[in-house]
Order: C-alpha cells, then structure tokens, then sequence
C-alpha cells in the first residue's frame, strides 16, 4: 500500500467493524436468513429470556468444512446439512475464512433501521393493532392535533403501505401519544420503554453512562412485558414473542449495548 510519503509498505489490514443492513449482514456471516447473526438462537427462539450460546466464526467455519466432506460444495447434502444448523448453505466459501485476528459475527454492527425501527417497532404497531383494532388506532391517530416537526397521518397507519424508514421514524414519534387511555397502563410503560431504547440506541457517540440508560429502558421494558403477560388476559393476549407479540427481532436488543460497547474499544476515533 502507498502512504502519503509515497513510501510503499506491506499492510495487514483487521476486519474489525462490518456495517451492513441485515439482509447483508446474514450473507455475510452466513446466518439462515430470520436467525440472529450474533448468536445461535433458531428463528423461533428470538426473543427467549434465556441468552444463547453466541455465534462465532469458527463455529460457522466448522459446519461449512463438515458439510463440504458430506457431498461437496454444490451439491445438495451440503446445503440441507448447513440450513438444518441454521447457517446459509448458499456461500461454500466467505472471504472472510482467511483473514488474520477476525470474526465476522463479532463485527458486525447494529442495523437500526431495520432491526428496530422495520423489525421491533413494526411488530409493536401490529400488537397494538390487536388490541385496538387497526381501525380504532387509526382513529386515535387522527385524533392527535397538528404539532411543528411531527407528520400528521390524517388517514392513520393502516392505508400505508412499502412504508419507508423516514416513515417509520415519523410514526415513532407519535405512536405513544396516540395510546394514552387507549391501552393499560403496564402496556404503555413496555411501549414506552420500548421507544427509550430505539431513540437512545441512536445516540452520535455512548459512554459507560449512556450504555446504562439502554440496559434500564431494556429492563423496563422486559420487567413491563411480564406483567403484561399476567394481565392482559382478557384482551385475550399472550405475550410469546415467536407469535403473538411478534418481537421477534428483540433479541437485537439484548446485543445491541454490548455490541456498541465493544466498537468503543476498537474505536478511538470518529469515523
């Protein structure tokens, strides 16, 4: 590589951080598309309480190389034989297989447009549209007098339809104005919780203190959802989150803070 001074030195780049939107992020790492690529809970196990063993690139190196010696790299042995271990049969050799001090699953970052805002966020709505009826939400929603910086959607959520990532920020914004003495109180405290996490996970720069304030937002919420699963009964709903609450992208938030507490290590600068 040539530096500034024209000198040309041999360099041994480290993959350290891997920005990608989560589509990306499963090919990369070769993750079944719908797990989580930080660790190794299945599509229906996302959102468990119980934290799983976490996902590494030598592990994944393992199930490659054990279903290539099954029926080659092309063939359909080896495909079936990395899906049924949740990894992608599709990529027989990453680029990152060679590459000195890495894993992958390690560095890869947050999405938070699609984790949160087209994962969590979306699923809230569809919970609170269970309990409301999307029709009553959306006349709740019209119901919230026009404010400066906040999008008015006078015709509510449920004429929307590809909604993009600036109207799902924009629907954030007033989504829990909307819910106040529509919902239980325990439920506006998991939304609110829920919101804290969204927006304080946005933060330009997080120290020790910020890192703090996510941990609590996400205890509030998780401490919140428990009791909703012991009240909510005659709203007829049960608080498993592979199926009725559908967060099933939650388990993003338990990676998130340490995720950004490990780029603050590698990190020293501003990028």
């Amino acid at each position: 590589m040539v530096s500034s001074d024209s000198a040309v030195r041999l360099v041994f780049p480290i993959l350290s951080c891997y920005i990608a939107n989560y589509p990306e992020q499963c090919l990369v790492t070769c993750s079944k598309y719908g797990t989580c690529v930080k660790c190794k809970a299945k599509a229906m196990e996302l959102g468990d309480e119980q934290s799983k063993e976490a996902r590494t690139q030598s592990w994944t190196e393992s199930i490659l190389r054990k279903a290539e010696a099954l029926g080659g790299q092309n063939s359909a042995t080896f495909y079936n034989h990395c899906m049924s271990h949740e990894v992608a049969g599709g990529v027989p050799k990453p680029f990152w297989v060679d590459f000195p001090l890495c894993d992958i699953n390690h560095a890869i970052t947050p999405d938070v447009l699609h984790q949160l805002y087209q994962g969590v966020f979306k699923h809230l709505i569809g919970w609170c549209q269970r309990i409301l009826t999307p029709q009553q939400l959306d006349e709740q929603i019209r119901c919230l007098p026009p404010a400066y910086g906040v999008c008015r959607f006078k015709n509510g959520f449920s004429a929307l339809s590809q909604i993009s990532g600036p109207e799902r920020k924009n629907m954030a914004k007033i989504f829990l104005g909307c819910l106040i003495g529509s919902i239980p109180s325990k439920g506006i405290a998991a939304i609110t919780a829920l919101l804290d996490f969204i927006y304080i996970a946005q933060y330009t720069s997080h120290n020790t203190e910020t890192l703090g304030y996510l941990e609590d937002s996400l205890e509030r919420q998780e401490f919140a959802m428990t009791s909703i699963s012991q009240n909510f009964i005659p709203f007829s709903i049960t608080l498993n989150p592979s199926s009725s609450l559908g967060l099933q992208t939650i388990t993003t938030q338990k990676h998130l803070s340490v995720c950004i507490y490990s780029c603050l290590k590698k990190v020293t600068g501003n990028t």
